[in-house]
């Protein structure tokens, strides 16, 4: 579904994404983990058209879409969440989707009607007339991904979802990711919580100083030697 190949980004003399070639495919749960600094939502950011690599492709479904906006990679179904959830503050819950909503080319009535759906899809907790900015870490956290559903991805990118979770409401989230996956979504996941990362994936891809340094399933990760040092030993 997803393919870099030999993905590089430079900034200065600091190389934060050195010749990474992956593949994502389509209907599987991948996890992207490494220490902090190992180039992973850097990697985000090339791949959604945040940021334009100095090497390297990026194609999605057959197509090349290097250096393609962001906004029109999500319109070919590539949507993502950000680390630091960035809500309209002074909009409600609902209207926060809305925007998302609107984007696939919607009325405002059919989009503030899909807000609502792609809320109760993600088990929204609280009143979707609340603002943003009264709302607690999990219920952002959700928010954020339903604001990233509402566009009807194919491929769902989340970045540190259940970061800052208690144990109870990162179950709850790892629940809405796991139904959203077999709804047909696609999932691309960065995430330093083992337990989720290892318990959803199909397959994990780490990234230690911008270069792969292990893929595989969650079982054969774990158990890589040079894995174990530089990120699970630690």
């Amino acid at each position: 579904m997803l393919k870099t190949e030999n993905l590089t980004k430079r900034f200065g003399s600091v190389v934060a994404v050195d010749d990474v070639s992956i593949e994502i495919p389509e209907g599987e749960i991948t996890g992207l983990i490494g220490p902090n600094g190992a180039g992973k939502t850097t990697l985000f950011n090339l791949i959604t058209g945040f940021y334009t690599p100095s090497n390297g492709t990026v194609t999605y479904k057959g197509e090349n879409i290097t250096n393609v906006a962001p906004h029109e990679i999500s319109k070919k179904g590539v949507s993502r969440t950000f680390q630091v959830p960035k809500p309209l503050n002074q909009l409600s819950v609902t209207e926060n989707v809305v925007v998302g909503a609107l984007g696939e080319g919607k009325g405002r009535q059919a989009a503030m009607e899909k807000a609502n759906d792609t809320l109760d899809r993600v088990n929204f907790q609280g009143d979707y007339s609340m603002t943003a900015n009264s709302l607690n870490v999990g219920q952002l956290k959700r928010l954020e991904i339903a604001k990233a559903v509402a566009t009807d991805p194919d491929l769902l990118m989340l970045d540190e979802a259940v970061a800052g979770l208690n144990p109870d409401e990162r179950g709850k989230l790892v629940d809405v990711i796991e139904k959203l996956n077999n709804q047909g979504i696609t999932i691309l996941m960065v995430e330093h919580v083992m337990e989720v990362v290892m318990g959803l994936s199909n397959r994990v891809i780490v990234l230690d100083e911008g270069k792969v340094l292990a893929e595989g399933t969650p079982e054969e990760v774990q158990n890589d030697d040079e894995v174990i040092e530089v990120y699970l030993g630690t």
